[in-house]
Order: structure tokens, then sequence, then C-alpha cells
């Protein structure tokens, strides 16, 4: 990497740098392979299986949205993704267990379009729902 510990160009004074025809400016960090510059661009991820919690800018429809990706350690495929979201405002005058209002929504997404777990439960025979 240029201007690294291992670099001939380190600690160079900059009338040396002009005589070698570099440029003494140049700050480095980049690499030369094959007579091209080759940068080092760093890649963040979320991991996998961690809850993440996002407070919402308002106004906004929801006012939290916690997201987990589910994968198993050994697996290479593709993260599950779950986002539970709890709704700024509503007008719901029913109750969702400990949640006034309805004001949790929950929405289930494995490779298709999210839709409200409370169907997703209804679908698979699940009954005694109370809205």
């Amino acid at each position: 990497m240029l201007r690294s510990n291992y670099c001939t160009l380190y600690q160079n004074l900059e009338k040396d740098l002009t005589e070698l025809g570099e440029c003494p400016y140049d700050q480095g960090g980049y690499f030369i392979i094959n007579g091209s510059e080759k940068v080092l661009i760093a890649q963040e991820k979320m991991s996998t299986n961690h809850v993440y919690v996002f407070k919402k800018r308002q106004p906004n429809k929801y006012a939290y949205v916690a997201e987990v990706r589910s994968m198993a350690e050994s697996q290479n495929r593709l993260p599950s993704t779950m986002f539970v979201r709890m709704l700024s405002q509503t007008n719901a005058k029913g109750a969702c267990g400990l949640v006034k209002n309805l004001a949790l929504m929950v929405y289930i997404t494995v490779g298709s379009a999210a839709y409200p777990i409370l169907e997703f439960l209804e679908e698979w025979g699940t009954e005694n729902f109370e809205w």
C-alpha cells in the first residue's frame, strides 16, 4: 500500500518524492496492481440473529421498527427477515395482548411481500383471536 511502512515512498521528503516523479501531496492508502490503482472499500453488514430497533423520524406511520434477520449458523443462503412495527397512532378501540389499540403490527417476509401476522396465523388455522 502506498505510503505504508512497507512502501519505498514511506517517510521520503517532498524533494525526494518530486525527484521520483511522485506527487508530494498524495496521501497514499491504495495499492498499485499491474499498473492500476486499486482501493479497498469497507462494507458494513448487519449481523444475523440479532434484534435491531430503529426509532422512525416523525411524522411517520410507525414510531419504531424492529428487525431480525435470522439464519442458521451453518447455512450460506439469504437470511429471512421479520419486522415488528409499532404504529405512531391508531384509532382502533380493541386491544391486542398488552398493547393498547392494536398499536403493534408484525410483518413476516420470507422472500415475498410482507403481510400482517394475524392473517398469517389465521391462514395456518390458528383460532380465537380477539380484535
